[in-house]
């Protein structure tokens, strides 16, 4: 990969890395964090990743960065025994904003579902490149899929919102 095609990978693709740690993350230093290092992984692998294969690399090192933060934090908040859940933070009567509500819900599931919700459901993704994206099968981000939809179902009939 040559410095311009490096450029147009930022130019092209910053946005939608970012939106994606976002999604997958929530916390916004955190996402920027992450999209800051799938470029420079990007940078310094240059030499070995093709251009047409740049943005799924570039998803799958902010993907490992958001979890990697977020399991960081999770060891940080038991250790502090200061965990909180979305169910006891959230009130039906004080957020009626869909986006909001869809939001919690995606909250609450695991977070290779909430990831791979995000990419078919909302960026578009077929199943191979999702597949490509997290390094797992086609089959398996089927049943992912299967069961993130259920969940989300699930939480908003059971929360009734």
């Amino acid at each position: 990969m040559t410095t311009h095609d490096y450029n147009k990978c930022v130019d092209l693709w910053s946005d939608d890395v970012y939106r994606f740690a976002y999604h997958c993350g929530g916390d916004t230093c955190d996402c920027e964090d992450a999209v800051q290092e799938a470029f420079a992984a990007l940078w310094k692998n240059r030499d070995d990743v093709r251009f047409e294969k740049a943005k799924s690399y570039l998803l799958s090192v902010a993907y490992r960065q958001i979890m990697k933060m977020i399991r960081n934090k999770m060891t940080e908040t038991r250790n502090q025994q200061q965990i909180t859940s979305f169910d006891t933070a959230y009130s039906p009567a004080d957020n009626s904003d869909l986006k909001e509500v869809l939001t919690l819900a995606m909250g609450n599931l695991p977070e290779i579902q909430r990831a791979i919700l995000q990419l078919r459901d909302i960026d578009g993704y077929s199943y191979k490149d999702i597949a490509e994206i997290l390094k797992i099968s086609d089959k398996q981000v089927q049943v992912y899929l299967y069961r993130a939809r259920l969940n989300m179902r699930k939480q908003l009939n059971d929360n009734k919102f």
